[in-house]
């Protein structure tokens, strides 16, 4: 999504009725911290790390399974019949859909990052994802009402610098 900076998950659950919902995130095998807002997690490796930022809905718990057998849960397999504990990532809560989510994965070396992920709904059918860091601010304008539509619009110091179409001609 931001070619050398991070990606942006975005998943929209349709559907009738209430539900129990799961999202679930397979890491590499790593060692993971859980941050102190109790969602986010990034790894604490040596060399390649990762930050994941969670968008959910107000409620939602996280459970981190690694090396689980009941449930079969947190486990890697580089080859058929090799199995290597590996931190899977699962969010949970009860609600009815619509809903919409989204998972910000920001690639690091050394120091962790300070990302944030903020989603809003200013109108029905329609969402904004705030993405900020430091003095910059990206923002992603999802209308999905009708044909649909997505702007991205980034800023630093509080000033517009580029705003992207992302809608697709059909």
């Amino acid at each position: 999504f931001a070619k050398g900076e991070y990606w942006l998950v975005i998943d929209r659950i349709l559907g009738p009725g209430e539900h129990a919902f799961s999202l679930r995130w397979l890491l590499t095998p790593s060692k993971t911290v859980v941050e102190p807002d109790g969602l986010g997690v990034h790894t604490a490796n040596a060399d390649a790390n990762v930050l994941l930022v969670p968008a959910v809905p107000k409620g939602t718990r996280l459970d981190v399974w690694e090396g689980s057998r009941d449930p079969l849960r947190g486990w890697y397999s580089p080859e058929n019949g090799m199995m290597i504990p590996s931190p899977q990532l699962e969010y949970t809560w009860r609600g009815e859909p619509p809903v919409l989510t989204g998972m910000l994965i920001v690639p690091y070396r050394k120091d962790r990052p300070a990302f944030s992920l903020a989603l809003t709904e200013p109108a029905r059918g329609s969402f904004e994802l705030a993405i900020r860091r430091d003095d910059r601010e990206d923002r992603l304008h999802l209308d999905l009402r009708g044909a649909g539509s997505a702007l991205l619009v980034r800023a630093k110091g509080g000033r517009v610098v580029s705003r992207l179409d992302l809608t697709s001609e059909k």
